[in-house]
This record gives structure tokens, sequence and C-alpha cells, in this order.
């Protein structure tokens, strides 16, 4: 979360404004305010705060030539009314204190920066000149000759050196000397630097960020940023995070693993009040804030957005079937000393989920953990459904209190069922004030409420009922709502009407130990937000409008920080605005009147936008996405029409829109079911207001009452979507059909192009695609009289489980008697193609399927093969005999053998008692029988991959298209690079079947820096096929080796004359690079007249166990103190008096009979003030900075110290 630092003086009224005060009570009121204060005078600039969604540490003065910032988290900047001053913005709490910084003897021209000591350093033209703290003056340290100047890019290192840029080079300028260390640049317009010397650059003119690695004194050169349109301001922190700018972008480069990823801090736009193009950075020293310069319709403004050097704790499980179980240890690191009371592990709220304490972990109630210290939890993951599951560790202090959430998350893999049409539940009647909802792990929906200004909590009870409490009310106009993996609950709320532009907020509800919710706000500075979604590792993003008057829409993204922080930007900005959703790649949806629109990440680490679905959307634009990443969207219409429905992708690039279930504002479940606030449409019937869709378990079917011995004639459909991320495989029966249907029901989906397959146990097996669809056809043809109950029986693998069996209950009713009897006849399929085939060989058999659906049996007169080629087609075996009970079914297998080349036609026949059944057969008789080889892709591209590291495996594919088996000979990898890549797993063996194909894997694990080629070749009986690959080996540079310092009981108390004694631990703290120099300790800010010594003196940092050493303070019994003299309290009453001869006469007596007073008061003082004994003895309390230092690299921490 951003909050605005509005900069504006603040006068402060006399008490009594209304009684203006003359001459002399004003001096009369002077004196007595300095009787009261003594003789020291503040004057202060105070500054107002005002929440909104950025920090604004001045709107008015910035000059848009960079900033920088002290240990004490001031901020200098360049006036922009008079560039030749600096001015300073000091925190105040409430505010910032805006003061004149210096004055110089030119205009400043390119970036600041500050040293540890207080000085600052500036361009101006062709000089770089420093200013001393206090006033010291100004000195010119670095002069190019005219008309050569320095460009904008300034920067300090630890040991104070100082990097600045020239239009084709960067200079250092040091107690050696200025020298030029990087050189043949384009325009490079800013520099960092990091803890271990190394430079980054922005190199304008190529529109990209360099790194220049420090090895030896000398630099190497590498791209950290490229394929940007205008960068300009660069920023490192402590850490070695670059955040760079390029026009509405703010980019964050994050060390990791020896390269970087790139993220998108921000998006910006400066047509958007209190926005900006970014331009100019500077990061705190704790790495917690970021400063940001920048262009914009107005005034320009210096903002503070909330950072962070170091990610949020969270715990990410691999992939992991379902049905499976995986295990991690979370170690979380207390970032304030707090007692624990007990923690959970949740999944979406839920205790006992996909997520579960698996023991044996640290973390102990009833325990006391100090600033920095840790403990673990160990957390299984057994996921129960398909894609992203969210969950979080929620350690709460021994009130009660949450001291942190900790996000979980994986993803479950397997196949799983959603059915269609849904089983309606209703959860609440009446839904016109309801403007969003959503579902935890527990099924407990929760709804905002716009016009009655509340947030409902509705918990599932028995029986389908649920009980209803109200969270939270009195808000303004509470719209979207969202639950996390800890069950907290995030709702926008803006005011209904919207009347005025950036009031709106985002509430975050989180449960506390009182069964209730605490309310905080997470986001501020919003307009008319229409949705809020949460992703599995906590990122909340908000659907909002501009708000600058034109249409459009932005998403707004909350990135969690440790301590419970947010980091609020916007990553996007679609045409317009409606519902929003984040699937388990951080893709975000939005949606529309006018369509869906997604919001992709890349991995440049921008978000690119575009329109995938057009229409069928109603007018609030709900939108939902599963854990498998299927997106459901309210559609448009009226009545039975207006639909749920789930978009899928037909692997082309387009998007079809396929009925679900319900209409009006949603969201899904892990399940697949969906809630609404609308109306649901049911076989049933319709189900209004708020109500839960049921797709995870299968329907019932019920059919209208019908005579026996009659069919009803309308197959009812039931879909069967796959939504989860393996194929479905539906198993092939050891007799009877696949599914299986009960008597007096009859299965029909043979005729129909999406029906499911039915199986015997001649089939091959079928499987279904993720985001696929079949539908099941059921009729009705009862044989007997009364209630009749059956069931259409599915076995498959759901969700991994082999010899799964979904259950679809069929009731119905047969009136009239006992009816007629009679059989009924149908041949499927109706067709058998059989493909080229070399004459006098045969082809593989294909199945067909005498069904009888009646009640009666069906005697089989004869079952052939006719037509002008029967004699290529043959019989295989046939179960069906000479009759075929009722409801029953056989088999008959076709093969074929041509006789001739050419194309080949004949008729399956069969005869029975209603008439014949025929399918047509058809294939290509070929002459000559040869293999034909084809290898793809014919080029491989692995990028860049670092030295001694694997890239992933690459899958080629080699297909025989031909009409005979092709040999292999040799499969390998030639070439100049060969042994760069390397072979993986192949399924080719010695020989291809025709038609039939295998894959190859390779990976690229380079050896050295460089580019790479080489071929996969695959020589066979056809010839030689082959495979270019390529691939760039990149160095890596060796880890920097670090220490940590810290105190366990960084706070201690004693007596004056005592000695207090603190354990300092060192440990280093770089996998790979132990530290292994001797770090020299000191102690600054000791107590007067205290003295501090180390045992040892330096020591190495421990490896795996911190490295320890012992300071003693010694604290004496009396502290000198200094004598005041005399004479300075007789010239302070003389100056008094003076000031009396300014009042009337009358008053002027009784004046200065309170001058004798005074004078006596103060001359007693005075004296026993200067004849004391000169000690102290007075109760104090130091804070005492410890600091490690070996060669370059130094840390300090922080001790107490109270003396009584």
């Amino acid at each position: 979360m951003q909050t605005v630092l509005n900069v504006r003086s603040t006068a402060r009224p006399h008490p009594d404004s209304s009684a203006p005060e003359n001459r002399s009570e004003q001096i009369a009121r002077v004196l007595r305010g300095v009787l009261k204060l003594g003789t020291s005078l503040a004057v202060c600039l105070l500054l107002s705060l005002t929440a909104y969604a950025q920090t604004v540490v001045s709107t008015t003065n910035p000059a848009a030539l960079g900033e920088a910032v002290d240990a004490a988290g001031n901020v200098y900047y360049v006036s922009r009314a008079a560039q030749n001053i600096v001015l300073k913005a000091t925190p105040t709490g409430t505010g910032y204190a805006e003061s004149k910084f210096f004055t110089s003897t030119s205009n400043v021209t390119g970036n600041i920066a500050i040293d540890a000591s207080g000085t600052l350093f500036a361009i101006e033209g062709n000089k770089v000149v420093r200013f001393a703290p206090g006033g010291g003056g100004e000195t010119s340290i670095a002069t190019l000759t005219l008309p050569s100047t320095f460009t904008t890019g300034l920067t300090l290192d630890a040991a104070g050196n100082v990097y600045v840029t020239t239009s084709t080079s960067v200079m250092k300028i040091s107690s050696a000397g200025t020298s030029t260390v990087v050189s043949g640049l384009n325009s490079p317009s800013s520099v960092g630097v990091d803890g271990s010397g190394n430079l980054y650059i922005v190199e304008a003119g190529n529109s990209r960020v360099l790194k220049e690695t420090l090895t030896g004194g000398s630099f190497t050169q590498s791209v950290l940023m490229t394929g940007l349109i205008g960068p300009q301001g660069l920023v490192v922190d402590a850490v070695g995070n670059v955040y760079a700018t390029d026009i509405h972008h703010i980019y964050k480069a994050v060390p990791t693993g020896g390269g970087y990823t790139l993220r998108l801090f921000g998006y910006f736009d400066a047509a958007i009040p209190d926005d900006l193009e970014p331009q100019w950075l500077a990061v705190a020293q704790d790495g917690n804030t970021l400063y940001v310069e920048g262009l914009t319709v107005g005034q320009p403004p210096l903002l503070a957005f909330p950072a962070s050097s170091v990610d949020a704790a969270r715990l990410q499980f691999a992939d992991t079937a379902l049905g499976s179980t995986t295990s991690q240890t979370l170690t979380y690191k207390f970032a304030a000393a707090a007692t624990l009371g007990s923690y959970r592990v949740t999944t979406l709220g839920a205790t006992g989920l996909d997520f579960t304490d698996a023991g044996g972990g640290t973390c102990a109630a009833a325990t006391a953990y100090a600033a920095g210290a840790s403990c673990t939890v160990a957390v299984t993951f057994t996921p129960r459904h398909a894609g992203t599951r969210a969950g979080a560790v929620t350690l709460v202090d021994n009130a009660g209190a949450v001291i942190a959430d900790v996000p979980v998350s994986g993803t479950g893999t397997g196949p799983q069922i959603a059915f269609i049409p849904a089983t309606g539940t209703q959860v609440r009647a009446g839904s016109i004030s309801y403007t969003g909802i959503a579902v935890d792990g527990n099924g407990v929906v929760y709804l905002s409420d716009a016009i009655n200004q509340r947030v409902l909590k509705e918990t599932p009870g028995t029986g389908g009922t649920y009980t209803e409490t109200v969270i939270a009310s009195g808000l303004q106009g509470p719209s979207g709502i969202a639950v996390d993996g800890a069950g907290n609950l995030y709702v926008t709320d803006h005011p209904n009407p919207i009347t005025a532009y950036r009031v709106a907020v985002a509430l975050k509800f989180t449960p506390n130990a009182s069964n209730g919710y605490t309310q905080t706000t997470v986001a501020t500075g919003l307009n008319s937000p229409k949705g809020i979604t949460v992703d599995g590792s906590g990122n909340v993003y908000i659907g909002d409008i501009r708000g600058d008057g034109n249409s459009g829409g932005v998403v707004v993204r909350l990135t969690p920080l440790p301590g419970g922080r947010y980091s609020q930007a916007k990553i996007a900005e679609p045409d317009s605005f409606g519902g929003i959703a984040v699937d388990g790649t951080g893709t975000v949806y939005t949606a529309d009147i006018n369509g869906l629109t997604a919001v992709v990440p890349t991995s440049s680490g921008e978000f690119k936008t575009s329109v995938f679905s057009s229409g069928n959307v109603s007018p609030n634009g709900s939108i939902a996405v599963d854990g498998a990443g299927d997106v459901y969207v309210s559609g448009a219409g009226s009545g039975a029409n207006q639909q749920i429905s789930r978009v899928k992708a037909d692997g082309n690039g387009n998007y079809a829109l396929s009925v679900a279930a319900g209409s009006g504002v949603i969201t899904v479940d892990g399940g697949g079911s969906v809630y609404g606030i609308g109306s649901l449409y049911t076989p049933a019937g319709s189900v209004g207001g708020v109500y839960k869709a049921d797709q995870e378990n299968a329907p019932k079917l019920t059919f209208p009452s019908l005579a026996v011995g009659t069919t009803y004639g309308i197959p009812t459909q039931v879909q069967i979507a796959n939504i989860g991320n393996s194929p479905l495989i539906f198993s092939v029966p050891a007799s009877g059909t696949n599914p299986s249907i009960s008597a007096n029901f009859l299965n029909k989906q043979q005729g129909y192009s999406d029906g499911c397959s039915l199986l015997t146990p001649t089939s091959s097996t079928v499987t279904l695609a993720p985001g696929g669809e079949c539908r099941d056809f059921v009729d009705f043809a009862p044989t007997v009289s009364g209630a009749i109950t059956g069931a259409l029986t599915t076995t498959d693998n759901n969700r991994n489980v082999a010899g799964a069996t979904q259950v679809i209950a069929l009731n119905g009713t047969g009136s009239g008697g006992t009816g007629t009897t009679a059989p009924q006849a149908a041949l499927s399929p109706a067709t058998g193609s059989f493909g080229t085939v070399v004459v006098g060989s045969s082809s593989a058999i294909i199945t067909f399927t005498l069904s009888n659906a009646g009640n009666a049996a069906l005697p089989i007169t004869s079952v052939g093969i006719s037509g002008t080629n029967a004699a290529s087609f043959a019989l295989g075996t046939v179960s069906c005999g000479t009759s075929l009970a009722a409801s029953a079914t056989c088999t008959i297998a076709v093969k074929f053998t041509p006789t001739a080349a050419g194309p080949a036609t004949a008729t399956l026949s069969v005869n029975d008692s209603v008439g014949t059944q025929s399918a047509a057969l058809s294939g290509t008789g070929t002459t000559v029988a040869t293999p034909q080889a084809t290898l793809t892709p014919a080029t491989a591209a692995f990028g860049s991959v670092n030295v001694g590291s694997a890239s992933a495996l690459q899958v080629f594919t080699l297909t025989n298209g031909g009409t005979a088996a092709l040999p292999i000979t040799s499969i390998s990898i030639v070439g100049i690079n060969a042994s760069a890549f390397t072979l993986g797993t192949n399924t080719c063996g010695t020989t291809l079947a025709t038609g039939a194909s295998c894959t190859i894997q390779v990976s690229f694990r380079p050896s050295a820096a460089g580019s790479a080629s080489a071929s996969l070749s695959v020589v066979d009986s056809v010839g030689t096929q082959s495979s270019t690959l390529t691939g760039t080996g990149t160095s890596v540079a060796p880890p920097v080796a670090d220490f940590s310092l810290s105190v366990p009981n960084p706070s201690q108390t004693v007596q004056r004359g005592a000695t207090a004694t603190y354990t300092l631990q060192l440990l280093s703290t770089t996998a790979g690079a132990n530290f292994t120099s001797a770090v020299t300790l000191t102690a600054t800010g000791l107590p007067n007249g205290a003295t501090a010594s180390f045992t040892p003196a330096s020591l190495v940092p421990g490896t795996t166990q911190a490295a320890a050493a012992t300071m003693t303070i010694n604290v004496p019994t009396q502290v000198s103190q200094a004598r005041q003299n005399p004479k300075q309290a007789i010239a302070a009453v003389v100056s008094f008096a003076s000031l009396l001869l300014l009042l009337p006469l009358q008053r002027r007596k009784v004046a200065f009979r309170l001058l004798t007073l005074l004078f006596a008061a103060m001359l007693c003082t005075a004296v026993m003030s200067g004849c004391g004994d000169g000690v102290s003895t007075a109760t104090s309390t130091s804070n005492i900075t410890v600091t490690g230092t070996s060669g370059a690299v130094s840390h300090s921490t922080t001790v107490t110290l109270n003396i009584n």
C-alpha cells in the first residue's frame, strides 16, 4: 500500500482567535513562553499527511533531476524554481518538513548523491561538486574541459568513490584522481554500484541496462535489460536489486541463482492525476522505500513507494499428482520480538484439506522469539483438486493477534471431471444488492452488499441450509470480494454513488481470536474498483477505472512485503473494466460487456494485454477462474439464455464459450462448482438469489412418466468436462460397455459428433484432453410399470484413481400395464475407414457394435460384407450369434486386405428381424511398401544457459509416414560443439512402425561461454534426418562472500560501576562462498565515560554455526558534568530586562517585580551550578552501534544499554 504525504505548511491559531492580542500582550506572552521553555527556541515547518495511493514527498518543488536519501530517511532533491538550490525533506512521523539544504554557485544539471557522513555530491555542467555537511561549503572534485560535460548519472560506492557518466563513458573520481573505467557507451544516463563494486549503467542510446562486473580490478560487460523504449534512471539497493525506469514502467531485476529475474515494479501513466512518467530513482538504505521523480502533465511530483530488498516469506510446492503427498519445511524469521501462541496450516482458510501440519517443526507455543530468531513448520501437500491450490501458515501471538500469514501454494496434477447440468442449491434468497461473492475452503460463502453497506458470511449447515452473520457494516459501498489461502477477506469499497476520484479503498478482514474479523486498509487512492482477486502467493489484484475522465481501466497489484506491508502499483491499463480473476500462472483476466481480456505476465517482467473473446458477457462483467485455469464468465441475455460459460481454447489461439451454468456475479471453487448471484437454470427448474451450482458431483436425471413399450425419444444429455490438467482416460471394459446403463434406459450417444465413446472389450483406450468435453445421451424406454431407477456408470481415472466410477442416477416411471414387446437394432459406427494398406497385407481391425435397445430379443439372419470391393474386406470375430437379447450388444470385427492398388469400398450388413443395419467400409491399396522419415522441429534454439548448467529438455519427433517399417541405424549429436549438447531419453528403438512416431530428448549443457551449434542426426534406411541445435553459454560470476552480525539478547540493564556483557554472533551467509577473512569488531555511541572491549577482538564468521565473540562494556560509577558559568545566567537576565523597556509604564512596574524574582532565582541557580561537584549518577539509555568490518565489507547492529 502507498500513502500520500502532501507538502503544505500548517498555521496554528491562538486558542482565543476571536480576541486579538495587542502589542504588550504579545510580548508578555512571548516572555511567558520563554520562561516556560528556557532559552531554546524551535521552529519547524509542519506538513500534513493524507492517505492516497502513493506517498507524495513534494509536488511543487522537485526539478526532476534525481534524488538522494541518507541513512536517517531524509530526502534530497533539486528545486525546480532555482536549480542551484538543493532541498531537504525530513520525515516528521506525520509528514515531511521541507528546508533548503544548500545553494550552489551554478545550476545542478544531473543527479545528486549523499555519503554516510552527510556530504552531498552533484553534477554542475562540466564539473562534479561536493557540499560538506553543516554548511562546509562547495568544492569542485572533478572538471571536464569544455565543451565536454558530464551527463546525468552519478553514484557513490561504499568507499566513497564517485562514479559519473559522460556522453560515452563512466568515470571514477577517487582520492587517487579521475579515471575512465567504462568507455564506448552510447549516451549513458544513469549509473549505480553494488556492494561488490559492480557497476550498472542505463545506456539510453541503445535502450538497455548494462552490468559491469568487477573482477581483479577490471570490468566485464553483460546486458542486464534490453528491448527497452526509453530507459532513464537506475538505482541499486543494499542487496543488489536493480530498479530501472522506462517511460511508463519501473522494472526490478532481482539476483537469482547467478542470474536475474526481471519483475515489473509498476506501470505509470503521466496523464492520470497523481501519477507520472518515472525518470529518476533513489532507494532507502533499508530497501523499504523507493523514491521516484518524473514528468507529468502538471507539476512533477516526488513520490515514495513501499518496497523491500527481500521478498515476503512464502512456501511453494512442486507439482504433485492428485492422490500423492509431498512435504516441505517453512523456516520463518521473526521481524520483531514476539511470543508465539499457536500456528495453523490452512487451505483457503480451512484446516485438514490440501495443506496440513506434518508435525516435527520447531515453532513452539508459549515460546518467546527475539527479532531475527527463526523456527520451522513442516507442511504436507496432498492436493484434493487439480490446478493451483492456495493455503497459508498463520502464526499467532499469545494475545491471539496474527504475527504473519505465510502463503503456501502448489499445483495438483491429474484429470478432474465437472458435470453439466449442475445440481443447484440456494444459499440465500434476495440478491439485488449483492455485488461480490467469494467462497473459502470450508464452503463458506462471503457476500458484499453495496446497498446495505456491509459484508455477509453464509456458513453451510446440515440439509443444504446456511447461517448468516454480518462481518462488517457501515462501509461506503463494498463491491468486489476475495479470499486468500489464510482465509483473509479482501473487499473493495467506494462511495455509492461515486462523487470523486481517488477516494475508494481496498480493505482486508483478518480472522481474530474473538471469532470476528480485524479490519485494515491495504489499498487507497482507488477510483471505482469493480473487482478484486488474490493469487496463491498472496498478490492482490484490483480492477479499477482510470480516474481521469477518460474511458479505460487499470489493473492494480498489491504485492505483499515483509512485516505485513503491501506495495501498490498499476501493472496494466485494459481498454475497459468489469470483473477480474487470476490463474495459477499469474495471468489476470478481466471482463466487461465488450468481452474478455487477458493480462499476461512475460519473461521480461511486464504484462501484455490482449482481447481473447468478445461479446456474450453480461454488463456486470463477472469472471472467475478455477484452479486448473478454466475461465468462467457470466453470459449476456435474459431468462434461460442468461448462462455462465466456460471459455476454452481450440488450440489455434481462438476461444469458444461452452455453456456451464447460471448467471450473474460469480466465483468458482476448486471442484469446479460455480457460486453466483442471479439465477441458476437446472433440469429441475430455476434457483434464484445466491446459489451454488454443484458441477463436482454427478447429477440426477429424471424422465417424465411414459407408457410401457414406448420410448421417450428426446435423449437427455449430460456433459462431461475434463477441467483438470492431465488426460482423462476412459477404461476399456472386460465385458459389457463403458459407460454401462441400466435396463429401461438407453445409451444414445452414437450418432452424435460430440458424444462420449461407447467402449467394448475390443475397443482401444479413449482419452479426453484437459479442457475437452463429451456428452452422454440417455433415453427412457420403460418395459415395466411403476417407478424405475437406474444409473449410467462411467469408469475412468478421475483424479488419478484407477477404476474410478461416475454414477449418474436415472429415474423414470412406466405406466399403462405390461405394454408391447419389440426389439430395436442399431449398428455403430456408421463408417469404417482403414487408411492405406500394402497389397497382400492386412490392416488393424475395426470393431462394429450391434445394439438391441428394445425389450425383446432380436433375431439375426446374417452378417456379411457386400459391394464392389467386398473381396478386399474380411470379417473377423463375430459375437452376435443368431439372436441378440433385449438391451444387449454384440461386436463384429472387420479388417482390410487389399487385392489391388487403389481405393476400395464395401458395406458391412446385418440382416435381422428389424431390417438391414449397415456400415460403409473404405480403404486404399498400395503396391509399394516404403518408409518415410521426418524429423521435427528442423531447428531448436536453447537460448542462454549458464556454463555448467543444463537447459530444459527439448523434444524432437521422428515420424514414419510411409507404408513400411523404418529401420533406424543410429541417433547421435554431431558437429563442432557436439559435446555441449546431450541426448536424453528416446523412444525410437531400432525400427519405427508404419504410421508411428517416436521422440528424442536433447538438452544443452555448455562447458564454455559463447555460441554453440551442432546437429541432431538420425541415420535410418531412408537416409540421414537432422535438426540444427544452437545455444549460448554464459559465464557465471562466482558468489560474493558475505556475513551477518547479530546479537541474540540486544538489551542489557546494569548499575553504574558494573559491566554489561553481550554475545555477538557472526555467520557466513553466501551459499557456496564461505567468508574466510577475519572480522574486526568496534562499538560507537557508548555512554559518557564507558569503554568497550571485545573477546576476541576479531574472528572469522562461522559457516554452519555462528562464531561468537563477547563485548564487555565497563560503566563508570560517576560521569563528569559540565558546570554552568554564572555569567551566562546574569547575561540572560539582562536580556530579559531590555525587553521590559518595550512595555507600557503601568505594565512595566509589574514586569520589573517579576524580573526581580527571576533575577534572584536565576542567580541562585547559577551559583549552585557553578559551585556544584561536577558529577552525575543519573539513569540513562544508550543505543550502541556494533560494527564488524573486514576489508570493504561491513555490517552493523544496534544494542541497548540501560544504566540505573
